[in-house]
């Protein structure tokens, strides 16, 4: 299983070249196995756009099939987009063996202590996870500290009731 974590889209509701980047590597591989299931995370981050997964899966070609990928619409943050998508695959009885993540560079810290915490099974077992950063585009300079505060902010408020209010401060300027 590949496991794509979306991104905020663009104000036009075009996705980052770093998102269409990390969906093309995963759809490629996805391509050359076919027992493998792409799932993208991601719900929606801008009033009036799609959900990140419903853009990543723009970019899914036919030749992939309907049943192959998997799409999870609501989270808003790492910790959910584990959360949803371990309770979509249970509802959907998908055993996961392996899995591959699929994230930006400033995003594995996050993933890996989430899923350690979110998915002990999974994470603990040698072999059934690996964590691919994809990006094209180099990170900014403040944008390291960023997301280093961001995985501060994971680490001692776990259930996000600090995370995802500042998170909507900073991207819309409003905590409504």
């Amino acid at each position: 299983m590949y496991f794509v974590h979306g991104e905020r889209l663009c104000g036009d509701g075009e996705m980052t070249q770093d998102f269409s980047v990390r969906m093309g590597w995963a759809i490629k591989c996805a391509l050359k196995n076919p027992n493998i299931l792409l799932v993208i995370s991601g719900g929606v981050t801008r009033a009036g756009l799609p959900s990140e997964a419903e853009a990543g899966a723009v970019l899914v070609p036919f030749a992939l099939g309907a049943r192959r990928v998997l799409l999870e619409e609501k989270s808003q943050s790492t910790r959910q987009n584990i959360i949803f998508v371990k309770a979509l695959l249970h509802d959907e009885d998908i055993a996961v063996d392996s899995m591959v993540v699929v994230c930006i560079p400033g995003q594995l810290d996050r993933a890996k202590y989430l899923f350690h915490e979110l998915w002990p099974e999974l994470f603990e077992t040698p072999g059934r996870i690996e964590f691919r950063t994809i990006t094209i585009e180099r990170q900014a300079p403040g944008e390291w500290l960023f997301h280093k505060l961001l995985f501060l902010l994971t680490y001692i408020d776990p259930n996000e009731k600090l995370f995802l209010p500042v998170r909507k401060l900073i991207f819309t300027g409003s905590f409504k």
